[in-house]
């Protein structure tokens, strides 16, 4: 019994030199994915520039955990975050702040909200790029940032489309809620329960989302004296691959998509046709982001019958009646609600835009 009693505490030594010889590890055993990160010059700009002023923090490292389900992504490369956010702030934030909008205290008490950035795009299991996700709230999610230049404003316009409709959607749900029921009441019939762009007839590419960018900016003959004849492309390649070999300029270009496209039905885009929600952000976001000329080709394609049918005719007049309600409903929502004109917001996005791009 001695004997065992000796073996016992001699093992019991041995094993407390070793545990104090032993340098305990640095690195944390609860979950590697979420250790502390260094706090690097970046997260100091975003800090000083996005968060302090605007109430507003930015999530630009992985976290599986935050990725909205459904969705297929990555994380962005560091070096695309800053120009994201240097854009998004110039051309969203400072937006609202300027004086003759929301003023220098528009995003007081809207606090707090948070921007998780991702790498690539934001594809739903149809296969369908969107511009929004299925998160709520006071988050957004920006997609393919991977792919972000803000010399090319084809993306600048991309990126600024996504922002625009995920803070409408914030404006209308939580800041100044919206009467949603009068305004599904203009097209409830009409909304389509799938993303999948070819069951409506729909280029099964991001045309019938982001349209309106390809349709022209100049459509007097004083600017676009040269035009091809009126023709529906399949894709924007093919709409491109037109205009260029007539030698007619990129402003001109006039891409229509199929004869069946989102403003047929009495929609601005196709992300519009997916709910009241999307389509209330929709009819926000676009006017941000096109010129009046490119919304009153919307509409003039939603009022144009593609036969010789009554009952092609009395489409035609409900898709663009509808156009103008809705359109209205959101006129009067700025004045009432958020307290500045949305014509005014239009202005100024564009200009911004302008300046932005030719820098």
């Amino acid at each position: 019994m001695k004997n065992l009693l000796k073996i016992a505490l001699i093992t019991v030594l041995i094993l407390t030199v070793s545990c104090q010889r032993e340098k305990l590890s640095t690195q944390s055993v609860v979950d590697t994915e979420t250790a502390q990160q260094a706090y690097t010059d970046l997260d100091k700009w975003i800090e000083t520039n996005i968060t302090l002023p605007y109430g507003i923090a930015v999530e630009y490292r992985w976290d599986k955990n935050t990725a909205p389900k459904g969705t297929y992504t990555y994380p962005p490369e560091v070096s695309k975050v800053k120009p994201v956010l240097e854009a998004i702030k110039y051309l969203w934030l400072e937006l609202y702040s300027e004086p003759s909008l929301g003023g220098a205290n528009f995003w007081k008490g809207k606090a707090p909200l948070k921007i998780y950035l991702y790498g690539g795009k934001n594809i739903d299991g149809n296969g369908q790029e969107l511009i929004n996700s299925s998160a709520v709230g006071r988050e957004f999610h920006l997609y393919n940032i991977n792919n972000f230049d803000p010399r090319d404003k084809n993306k600048v316009y991309v990126l600024m489309r996504i922002v625009h409709h995920q803070f409408a959607r914030l404006l209308g749900d939580e800041l100044y809620p919206y009467d949603r029921q009068a305004f599904l009441n203009i097209s409830q019939k009409d909304y389509r329960a799938s993303s999948n762009k070819q069951l409506y007839g729909f280029p099964n590419d991001d045309t019938a989302l982001y349209a309106l960018q390809y349709y022209p900016k100049k459509r007097d003959l004083n600017n676009c004296n040269r035009a091809l004849p009126f023709q529906y492309f399949a894709s924007l390649t093919q709409c491109q691959n037109a205009h260029n070999q007539a030698g007619i300029d990129e402003e001109c270009y006039y891409c229509n998509f199929t004869q069946s496209t989102p403003n047929h039905y009495g929609f601005i885009t196709f992300q519009a046709m997916l709910s009241a929600e999307n389509d209330f952000a929709e009819m926000i976001s676009v006017p941000l982001t096109n010129l009046n000329t490119q919304i009153e080709i919307a509409k003039n394609i939603a009022k144009t019958p593609v036969d010789s049918t009554d009952e092609e005719a009395q489409r035609a007049a409900l898709s663009y009646n509808n156009l103008l309600k809705k359109e209205a409903f959101i006129t009067d929502y700025f004045n009432k609600k958020v307290g500045f004109s949305l014509k005014r917001l239009q202005l100024l996005s564009l200009q911004r835009l302008n300046r932005f791009n030719n820098r």
